[in-house]
């Protein structure tokens, strides 16, 4: 019974691993993040509650009168569907063309490992006036797409492209691609190779092994420690 005693209280003395130091470095900038997010955040929405007047613009008070209009106005509720869907549309199309690529780093045993990820990196160096630039000069009305499609015989006048939603979702998923890639990379890093090999060397495909395996396993977006893949 001493001896059991003395093993569990070893245990609890035992330090947690490199999870626990993890959270402890972490847990500074979180709360710093967190902190500077939550409280402009509350500010915002003690003025949302405030009253607007064309002549005084806002006057202190405690009213929904915002919130009701907001939703029942059709100008408002149609900008806030409209951003839902390309935010929506954005969101899928990063997780198709992000996912592969992803799964190809994660699993790669070249050398240029580390080169291929720069190269994922290297567009977040850029500029938003740069990206601007090359974005109207690829799809202006006289720019290199339209150029392209007018030349090959494909289209009789320019597409409008710019200025359009279609090119608002081109531009978002640019820019939030790269997040996207290097997300599911460090969770599909943490995913046991071991457990694909079993399912395939029981007859499962790679449809099946993605599907059932794979998927499951990066859903939650977090990295799966070695315990728990064991």
């Amino acid at each position: 019974m001493a001896q059991a005693i003395t093993l569990s209280a070893h245990r609890l003395e035992e330090p947690r691993g490199p999870r626990s130091i993890a959270g402890v470095l972490v847990g500074p900038a979180t709360i710093f993040v967190a902190v500077g997010l939550l409280i402009p955040i509350a500010i915002l929405f003690r003025y949302s509650l405030n009253q607007f007047t064309p002549s005084k613009i806002m006057v202190d008070a405690v009213t929904l009168a915002n919130y009701v209009k907001f939703f029942t106005d059709p100008y408002y509720t149609t900008i806030l569907w409209r951003t839902l869907r390309v935010a929506t549309t954005c969101m899928l199309i990063c997780l198709v063309m992000g996912f592969p690529l992803a799964y190809a780093l994660a699993r790669t045993q070249s050398r240029y490992k580390n080169v291929a990820i720069m190269l994922v990196v290297l567009p977040l160096f850029m500029g938003n006036a740069v990206r601007a630039a090359g974005w109207m000069t690829l799809f202006g009305s006289k720019g290199f797409l339209n150029a392209l499609l007018m030349g090959a015989g494909l289209v009789a006048e320019p597409l409008e492209i710019m200025y359009s939603e279609t090119a608002v979702i081109i531009g978002i998923t640019a820019v939030n691609l790269p997040f996207m890639v290097l997300t599911l990379q460090s969770v599909i890093e943490g995913i046991d190779r071991a457990v694909e090999e079993a399912a395939m060397s029981l007859g499962a495909g790679p449809w099946h092994t993605f599907w059932r395996i794979v998927w499951p396993l990066a859903l939650p977006g977090r990295r799966s420690s070695p315990s728990s893949s064991a």
